[in-house]
């Protein structure tokens, strides 16, 4: 398959920058209780989602990324130790269709996972393993693909700064254009930051470490930020905790600056190692992974309160 070239990459990755703040504004939010699936829930510990259909015990999967208007679901699973991306869709009758895997329009054969969709619902973020011109062999890096209708475009590599000869996962776009994800720019080996890319006039600038307390000298993984960067979610192997490692949230301060993480307790992190967190569009769900299969649970029984959330999206 061809390299990408750089010129078509700055062209997705400048629309990236400068299309969907505006319009995130202005979206409206549909409820997305996938959970739906006729699944009864224990307020006091976290339940597979969708056992036999989503979480299997034949695969093992991981992510749980909805559309903003809540039409669209999607997960990833490893198969024949690839990871894939399938995709379920929100019926007229409210019901959701079979999980069905997308296929790339290039660089198919390559592994996809971790994805997230923009604000605005035009562009999916992933990271892939997929080689590119100019970065090392191996390397790990944030795609993107644009919206073509029902189907996605083909994916372009997005250039540095953000992506380095590190490793980049768990990439995050939010209302203002400013771009989270977590990287090991600085040492290629296990130490693992959260970093953000802030969008100004239209170009992202210098990817900066978060810093004390997210950022940690422990190993810290994925990072969910709300829409509004009100506050955040992150995976941290920080001691302390129930865990390999555990899921702690943050919550920004009036000054600007990220407060104190705190354990999400024991009716989401166990012995285990807890990662992926996602908070659905609506607000109403808590999803993550653990052990190969994906779990949920309503905000409230964790302390989000639906209400607070929604409040991001208006």
């Amino acid at each position: 398959m061809p390299f990408l070239n750089r010129t078509c990459s700055c062209f997705i990755w400048l629309a990236l920058a400068t299309t969907f703040v505006s319009a995130a504004s202005s979206r409206t939010y549909a409820d997305t209780s996938l959970v739906a699936i006729n699944q009864k829930h224990s307020d006091n510990e976290a339940a597979k989602l969708a056992p036999g259909m989503i979480s299997t015990d034949e695969f093992e999967e991981l992510n749980a990324v909805f559309s903003p208007d809540g039409r669209e679901f999607y997960f990833c699973r490893v198969v024949d130790g690839v990871y894939r991306l399938f995709q379920m869709n929100k019926q007229p009758s409210g019901s959701w269709s079979k999980p069905k895997r997308v296929h790339l329009k290039e660089r198919d054969a390559y592994e996809i996972v971790d994805p997230w969709i923009t604000p605005d619902g035009q562009h999916m973020l992933y990271i892939s393993n997929a080689p590119v011109d100019g970065f090392p062999d191996g390397s790990v890096n944030i795609w993107a693909m644009q919206r073509e209708g029902e189907d996605w475009g083909a994916p372009e590599v997005l250039p540095k700064p953000v992506n380095s000869d590190g490793n980049e996962i768990y990439p995050m776009p939010v209302n203002s254009g400013n771009l989270y994800f977590n990287s090991t720019r600085i040492n290629r080996g296990n130490d693992r930051d959260i970093y953000v890319s802030v969008q100004e006039q239209g170009a992202y600038r210098e990817p900066v470490n978060l810093g004390p307390p997210v950022s940690s000298p422990y190993r810290e993984g994925d990072v969910y930020v709300a829409p509004d960067e009100s506050f955040l979610i992150v995976t941290s192997a920080k001691p302390g905790g129930f865990g390999r490692s555990d899921l702690y949230i943050s919550y920004r301060q009036d000054n600007g600056t990220w407060g104190e993480t705190i354990n999400l307790g024991p009716k989401v992190n166990s012995e285990h190692y807890d990662y992926t967190p996602v908070v659905s569009p609506d607000g109403k769900y808590f999803f993550f992974t653990r052990e190969g299969d994906i779990y949920w649970i309503p905000t409230n029984s964790i302390g989000i309160e639906a209400s607070d959330h929604r409040q991001n999206h208006r």
